[in-house]
């Protein structure tokens, strides 16, 4: 079985290996095709309530004094190895469970290692809330442009 840079459900790496065995890929190329193509898709439908911001402009609040409540849906080895400084976890896969942990929270940001979790957090968490954002593309994003993390 393939590495993959996110940890995917047994069922999810066996379609991606089957895809990649039918098309002669690598199955590492056919999951950056596929979070590419997801990615896109979450940062270009509309979601009520859900602000996309690119690294630039997430900068540039943080900048002007912007002081959102941030939580990263990564898992807690993921968030240990590589995160935001001032951001808290909430793994994607405790959200709804612990949402109430996040109700006296003005806005809110969303963060992840790709943009991915952040965005499927957003759209779960859509209906409850009121204004939420998404850093398009993680962390990656982030550190693609020079950004840096921080110490905690």
């Amino acid at each position: 079985m393939a590495v993959y840079p996110v940890e995917l459900a047994p069922a999810v790496a066996e379609q991606v290996e089957a895809l990649a065995a039918a098309r002669g890929q690598r199955p590492e190329a056919v999951l950056a095709l596929a979070a590419t193509v997801y990615t896109t898709l979450l940062t270009t439908v509309q979601v009520p309530g859900v602000v996309f911001l690119t690294p630039g402009e997430l900068a540039e609040r943080l900048a002007r004094g912007w002081a959102p409540t941030m939580v990263d849906v990564d898992q807690p080895a993921e968030y240990a190895a590589l995160h935001l400084v001032g951001s808290r976890n909430l793994p994607l896969t405790e959200l709804l469970v612990r949402q109430q942990e996040l109700a006296d929270a003005g806005d809110l940001l969303l963060l992840c290692k790709a943009g991915i979790r952040s965005g499927l957090a957003a759209a779960q968490l859509s209906c409850q809330r009121g204004r939420l954002f998404v850093l398009a593309g993680g962390l990656a994003a982030w550190m693609a442009e020079g950004r840096p993390l921080g110490r905690d």
